[in-house]
């Protein structure tokens, strides 16, 4: 028996013994060594996701550790290997993953939410989740599974966060946090000597929260912001949203799914498409020095390569804004 922190209520955690499976074929058993909090956890923790998360659970999605003990065919995979969890399992057999879009399938297991996570001593997983790390990444306590699995596309404005001298000089760009709730990534800002943060989901076609703290806070200290989740966990992803799609990580309810739908019509008629402008939007704000995806397979960084790259006019931003479908009050 191994002990492992588990989320029992709202503003609950306690430890507890817990029986480690024995990894079985294609599975190995970790001992994490850091575990990230992530904005996420800090939702489940205050009661925001119990229709979700079953208790009690096991949370932790950013993680990195050691591999103790494999299972039955395993190969290229030893222990005492160092590694990190990529936490996303999906099942290959819904419509979403035939299509290549495994990040929105209809049964995705997002594990440390909707299975157990890395918040204990001992862990087993599958092998096609495991990323390798240097031997000496379990010498750094914040190292952050967000941190090392992020692709970025070219940004918009070709700057830095502090601009450097002249072409050769070596700089050093104290990043901050990521999060997916604004107040705290506010706080980073205005409290601490952070560089840039890293804007999940509130900066996108449906939520301009960062309006409100996160992007006129980077203004006033001349810091940067990295958008990311630009597609709200899945519902701009597709030129035409449908029923049953994800809304930050949970289905998507009826009048958010009605206003994609509103936005991609727009879209239409100005010649681009929903995901094109899911991309290019939160680029538009002098604080967003890049936006960063999440991509799984050559065909999904084709797609988004092409869809960064696709034209979308201003117009665009104009209609949205009269019909009301963005707030009157985005700087474009």
């Amino acid at each position: 028996m191994t002990l492992a922190a588990r989320y029992t209520a709202a503003r609950t955690l306690d430890t507890a013994p817990t029986e480690t499976p024995a990894p079985g074929p294609g599975e190995v058993e970790l001992a994490p060594a850091y575990v990230g909090i992530c904005g996420t956890d800090l939702h489940i923790f205050h009661g925001d996701m119990d229709t979700r998360v079953h208790t009690p659970a096991v949370l932790g999605h950013e993680m990195s550790g050691r591999i103790v003990r494999v299972g039955p065919e395993v190969a290229g995979w030893a222990p005492g290997d160092t590694v990190s969890v990529m936490p996303l399992r999906w099942d290959n057999t819904c419509p979403a993953c035939q299509n290549g879009h495994q990040h929105i399938c209809q049964h995705l297991d997002f594990i440390g939410i909707d299975s157990p996570g890395a918040m204990q001593q001992r862990w087993t997983v599958p092998t096609s989740t495991l990323i390798r790390l240097p031997d000496t990444a379990h010498r750094l306590p914040r190292l952050r599974r967000r941190q090392l699995h992020t692709r970025h596309h070219p940004p918009r404005r070709r700057r830095m966060a502090r601009p450097m001298t002249k072409t050769g000089d070596l700089a050093s760009v104290l990043a901050g946090a990521g999060m997916n709730q604004t107040p705290m990534l506010t706080r980073f800002l205005h409290e601490t000597a952070a560089d840039l943060v890293m804007l999940a989901g509130r900066y996108t076609l449906l939520d301009q929260t960062a309006l409100d703290d996160v992007l006129p806070s980077a203004q006033q200290h001349g810091k940067s912001v990295v958008a990311v989740g630009v597609f709200n966990s899945g519902l701009l992803s597709r030129d035409r949203p449908a029923e049953g799609m994800k809304y930050d990580y949970q289905e998507a309810p009826p009048d958010l799914v009605a206003r994609a739908r509103a936005i991609a019509d727009v879209c239409e008629e100005h010649g681009t498409s929903l995901p094109a402008a899911a991309i290019a939007f939160p680029a538009t704000h002098a604080s967003t020095v890049n936006v960063t995806l999440g991509m799984r397979n050559r065909e999904q960084v084709t797609r988004n390569v092409e869809l960064q790259r696709s034209a979308v006019p201003q117009s665009l931003w104009d209609e949205l804004r009269y019909q009301g479908l963005i707030r009157s009050d985005v700087p474009i």
